[in-house]
């Protein structure tokens, strides 16, 4: 009698039609998102799974996503996406705002501090070395020593500044 019951049930289970599934069920299978940024147009996109982005849109825009955690980047003007440092999980309606800094001009401060280090290190060495200037400054090893400390400090300060990424936000409203 149970196992008549049982196949009874499946049976039944089995045959249900799609318009049985609760609304809510079959609204989850993909989540609607508005993306707004600051400064205006910057473009979204999402991980592709194969160490790529996907762009999405560019603000404002409408996005789809499936439910739960999402790897995001944002896009400023053409440039490559840069990912947003936590994976956010999204929910049906919510609002995006998304904020980017770019680092463009410190990069470039880095490099021209490099630039700089460089031309001191060569003057520095010519004068400690007894080159073209020893004739009216005699500062011997203390020439090298500067330029080798102008170089580290130079260079170190030089390449973090020219390696600085850009920061790349999203906030939930």
């Amino acid at each position: 009698m149970r196992l008549a019951l049982f196949v009874f049930l499946l049976a039944s289970a089995s045959t249900a039609s799609a318009q049985d599934v609760p609304d809510a069920y079959a609204a989850a299978s993909e989540v609607h998102l508005v993306f707004e940024s600051e400064p205006s147009n910057l473009g979204i996109a999402r991980a592709d799974g194969h160490g790529g982005w996907e762009q999405l849109g560019l603000a404002p825009c409408e996005i789809v996503l499936a439910p739960g955690t999402v790897d995001l980047a944002l896009s400023f003007q053409n440039h490559a996406p840069t990912r947003v440092p936590i994976a956010l999980d999204v929910a049906d309606g919510e609002r995006l705002l998304g904020h980017y800094e770019s680092r463009q001009p410190l990069r470039e401060l880095g490099v021209g501090i490099i630039v700089g280090t460089l031309i001191g290190m060569l003057i520095g060495i010519a004068i400690g070395a007894g080159g073209f200037l020893s004739h009216t400054i005699d500062v011997g090893i203390g020439g090298l020593v500067a330029a080798g400390c102008l170089g580290l400090v130079g260079g170190t300060t030089g390449l973090a500044l020219a390696t600085l990424d850009d920061i790349a936000t999203i906030d939930v409203l």
